[in-house]
């Protein structure tokens, strides 16, 4: 079994008075926040079962003891980490690829999912109970682009990217769902960025201003 050992360490507090300096002042205060095992859950459209991304625990281990639980040697089991799937009501979880999506989004139709991987989007089928790897398909090619978004005909897939910016700032952008048709469509230059586009109703785009 492939594992591998990550120190994680947040932010904590200590008050070290008379009453619980023997206790708590041995809890070092970092600062690093752990990442959490799972991510990015996404529902498919047929509403029966959610994606999302696992980093399975196998073990921890109280490197400052049992008073100091936010300062813990974590164990990961490398094999079984990758992009889960679980039915709604959260019976048989199971892996059904050996790598991460980062911000996943299904097609309308369930069919395909759109995901970034290298501050790249891509789409790679999925038949309900696998992804196919080998027809998966680069959408962007420049820059650095991520939070894909369908359209909810499925024709059209929004995101945001930096591609054109003079000073790397994100914009939002559509494309069609092959990759063709790019074109930037909201530009606020003195108004920050724009990011994490998503479908309302009648089509229309609706997306966060960044200052």
């Amino acid at each position: 079994m492939k594992t591998i050992y990550l120190v994680f360490f947040t932010i904590l507090f200590i008050a070290c008075s008379n009453d619980n300096k023997e206790e708590t002042c041995n809890c070092p205060p970092f600062s690093l926040i752990p990442r959490s095992p799972y991510d990015d859950p996404v529902w498919h459209p047929s509403g029966e079962i959610i994606g999302f991304n696992h980093h399975p625990i196998t073990e921890i281990n109280y490197t400052y003891g049992y008073d100091c639980p936010l300062q813990a040697l974590y164990t990961y089991n490398l094999e079984e980490a990758g992009f889960w799937q679980v039915n709604k009501d959260g019976s048989n979880p199971h892996r059904i690829l050996d790598y991460e999506f980062q911000t996943p989004a299904w097609s309308p139709d369930g069919n395909w999912i759109a995901f970034v991987k290298g501050a790249q989007i891509f789409k790679m089928p999925f038949d309900g109970e696998q992804f196919d790897t080998s027809k998966m398909v680069q959408l962007t090619f420049e820059g650095r682009n991520f939070s894909p978004a369908w359209s909810p005909d499925g024709e059209w897939i929004a995101y945001d990217s930096n591609v054109g910016s003079e000073v790397g700032g994100y914009r939002i952008w559509k494309m069609r769902s092959n990759g063709n048709s790019k074109k930037r469509i909201a530009y606020t230059p003195t108004l920050g960025e724009t990011r994490m586009p998503f479908w309302g109703e009648n089509n229309l785009i609706i997306h966060t201003r960044c200052g």
